[in-house]
């Protein structure tokens, strides 16, 4: 249904490298004084998951090199998702599916995975209907293996109920994934741009994390009702009204709480890897986007390359969070952060930038 394609190309010891990266056993390969190799195929096992309204089997095919071999011979390994739901379902529904487990594919890479297509399978003959996807245009790196945040075999043993939270998600946890995959995918050339819609999914994210009001709705009518009573009768209309509407959003928890309460759900092993101080940072992100969205004088704002990397630490922190709530073990989450390459690198920058921000927000005027 979806997958990706990773091509088997170079030498002999090249082969066995990226075999061994893989976890699984696709051949065999045999070389003598001749220098004559003799390379037997075996596809890897297909493993099959019997969730409750899905049926997924992660199937492999493994495609030889063409004859003759010549100097360079490679061999094309295809891992691709196969559903067979026990009723019938929408083409809608269908496509959905495939969004998400492509969405789970480019969590657990690390960047974006793109599905090729979708192929329908119809019960009344044996043809397959293609459904391809009208998109813009995406630059679509090729997959390196330091890139990769875990290997399938690290999670053979827990993918099946890592896939099962996944599809069965809160509906703003998937809200959140696509506003962080498309901020990732095709990326505005301005940064404020970039960091707004992170910060937006983040918040999206605390929406399942119980109630966000401060006091019931009837308490805060009642509120609301006396603020207005008190309001002399003869204060201009326009001010009441712009007044009563921002009141309207007086009842629920603020961002910085928001996002608090959101890194503390997370092992405290792993916060240092997101962030140098959890309220420095809340305060920054915050400041600089009230600063953007509410025109709000500001005596520190992010700006330059501390925009960047506070957007940079909101992205991890998404994926973090995301791949927490669906049950990634923490012990293999704490792994990654301190073993993935791009991590580690963008860690050891981003420490010595302030989080908080140094920059004084202020709309100039044109005068």
């Amino acid at each position: 249904m979806v997958g990706t394609e990773r091509p088997y190309c170079g030498g002999a010891g090249w082969l066995m490298q990226q075999n061994a990266r893989l976890g699984t056993s696709p051949f065999t390969l045999k070389c003598d004084k001749e220098r004559n190799v003799d390379i037997q195929f075996r596809p890897p096992s297909d493993d099959c998951y019997h969730l409750e309204d899905f049926d997924l089997s992660l199937k492999h095919a493994i495609r030889p090199p063409s004859l003759p071999l010549g100097n360079d011979p490679s061999a094309e390994h295809t891992a691709f998702f196969v559903a067979t739901p026990s009723r019938s379902r929408s083409v809608k529904w269908f496509m959905s599916l495939n969004g998400e487990l492509s969405t789970l594919l480019s969590y657990l890479y690390g960047g974006n995975i793109l599905s090729k297509r979708l192929l329908l399978k119809r019960h009344a003959s044996s043809d397959y209907l293609a459904i391809y996807y009208s998109r813009h245009r995406a630059d679509n790196k090729p997959i390196e293996f330091y890139n990769l945040w875990t290997t399938y075999e690290k999670l053979r043993g827990d993918f099946q109920s890592l896939l099962y939270s996944w599809l069965t998600a809160h509906d703003s946890h998937k809200q959140a994934r696509r506003m962080l995959l498309a901020s990732e995918c095709r990326p505005s050339a301005y940064m404020e741009l970039r960091f707004l819609p992170l910060v937006q999914a983040v918040e999206t994210l605390t929406q399942s994390n119980g109630p966000t009001e401060l006091v019931t709705d009837d308490e805060f009518q009642l509120i609301k009702k006396s603020v207005r009573d008190a309001i002399p009768p003869d204060t201009n209309k326009e001010l009441v009204g712009a007044f009563m509407q921002s009141l309207g959003y007086a009842n629920g928890k603020s961002l910085r709480y928001k996002i608090e309460q959101l890194i503390a759900t997370l092992s405290p092993t792993i916060i240092p890897h997101l962030c140098k101080d959890v309220k420095d940072f809340t305060k920054g992100v915050v400041n600089t986007r009230n600063f953007y969205t509410h025109y709000s004088s500001q005596k520190c704002i992010l700006d330059k390359r501390e925009l960047h990397w506070a957007t940079i630490k909101l992205s991890l922190l998404l994926r973090v969070l995301l791949l927490h709530a669906a049950g990634m073990n923490e012990d293999l989450m704490q792994s990654i952060l301190e073993r993935n390459m791009k991590v580690v690198k963008d860690r050891r920058s981003w420490l010595e930038v302030s989080e908080v921000g140094t920059a004084e927000g202020t709309i100039e005027s044109e005068e």
